[in-house]
């Protein structure tokens, strides 16, 4: 009998442990209520700037991964993200500037349905690349470094490239990763500008101190 008691115990630590860790770990939406964006899901706070608002661009689908279309449920767009096999992001927010000269969001991927699962070194390495493919050959991208936001070590990298509307005039980006469980979170910011400040001010959103 107290063999049996302790089995059980036993099984029923293991099931809790089971429970609590992150790598089952269900994705749920975050939120954004005047300017402040949460996602408890994966622990995630920011304040953004009044000049930041939501886009409603249909766009920015097609700029890195899915988003809800008007009355539409995240978790519906989210599964057709998936289906479509063409990305397997989703925009959990996405804000931009008035002028469109700055955009920022926060991303979510699904890496449970790729064949193998990624690493954040091959993460990185695929959006470095997608940044060379998007801005040239002129890109000048710095190494991957790390990147603390909200306590939490992401991958990043940042780049300068020239704009393709307007050769005279720079434009800043920067990527930043973690994976948490089956899931990535991708940070991305980019900025129309000559002027670095404007980019300094829009990472600093996520960072609190200027790259």
């Amino acid at each position: 009998m107290k063999t049996k008691y302790l089995a059980c115990l036993v099984t029923l630590s293991l099931l809790l442990i089971t429970g609590c860790t992150s790598t089952n770990k269900k994705f749920e939406r975050g939120t954004l209520n005047n300017n402040l964006y949460k996602n408890e899901s994966f622990n995630l706070e920011f304040t953004y700037p009044s000049d930041l608002q939501q886009t409603g661009k249909e766009s920015i689908a097609y700029l890195y991964g899915c988003q809800p279309i008007e009355n539409e449920a995240w978790a519906t767009t989210f599964e057709k993200c998936k289906e479509e096999k063409n990305t397997n992001y989703y925009w959990d927010v996405a804000l931009e500037s008035t002028d469109g000269s700055k955009f920022t969001g926060v991303l979510i991927e699904d890496i449970s349905i790729r064949d193998k699962k990624p690493t954040v070194q091959m993460l990185i390495s695929e959006q470095m690349d997608a940044a060379k493919k998007w801005a040239g050959e002129e890109v000048f991208i710095t190494s991957p470094y790390d990147m603390d936001v909200n306590g939490q070590t992401f991958k990043a990298f940042t780049y300068i490239a020239t704009s393709p509307s307007n050769p005279d005039e720079d434009y800043f980006g920067m990527t930043a990763i973690r994976i948490e469980g089956n899931y990535s979170i991708l940070l991305s910011v980019t900025v129309n500008s000559t002027d670095k400040k404007a980019f300094n001010d829009v990472v600093k959103i996520y960072t609190g101190v200027t790259k």
